[in-house]
């Protein structure tokens, strides 16, 4: 770790719980004792997802987090830098695409199914052409903002 300026958490998902155990909290430790700056995703490692790191024994001690797609209700009282991140759709492409859910129920034999689809009717080339609009081709919308 002496040849980096920055480390970056990534030990554990979302759904980790308990305590870390052995090799991983030897790794903690030695992260929290690096001196080195720290950037960890979604949730610090160690940190409980539901009540923060109040609670807990042994956590990384990060000064930023990229949380993805939603807060954690853990780093409600997080005061670093926080940061959310994720893969969007804007409303206006939304609107754009018209985007459609339906559903449909099938009895057979007694059975109920219940088939949902999702329909994009892709207008979004006529819509650009028609108002001359100046819009970046892309699949879909990379964003992120601080909390």
């Amino acid at each position: 770790m002496c040849n980096y300026d920055l480390i970056v958490d990534a030990i554990f998902g979302f759904s980790f719980s308990g305590e870390p155990r052995s090799p991983f909290d030897a790794l903690i430790s030695m992260i929290n004792n690096s001196k080195k700056e720290v950037v960890s995703i979604d949730v610090p490692s160690g940190t409980n997802i539901d009540k923060g790191a109040k609670d807990v024994k042994l956590c990384v001690e990060s000064e930023m987090n990229i949380s993805l797609m939603l807060p954690k209700e853990g780093l409600r009282n997080y005061t670093k830098k926080h940061f959310l991140g994720g893969r969007f759709l804007p409303a206006y492409v939304i609107i754009l695409f018209y985007i459609i859910f339906f559903s449909y129920i099938i009895i057979f034999n007694h059975f109920i199914f219940i088939l949902t689809f999702f329909c994009i009717f892709s207008i979004f080339r006529s819509i650009i052409k028609k108002y001359n609009l100046d819009v970046p081709h892309f699949e879909g919308y990379n964003s992120y903002t601080q909390l």
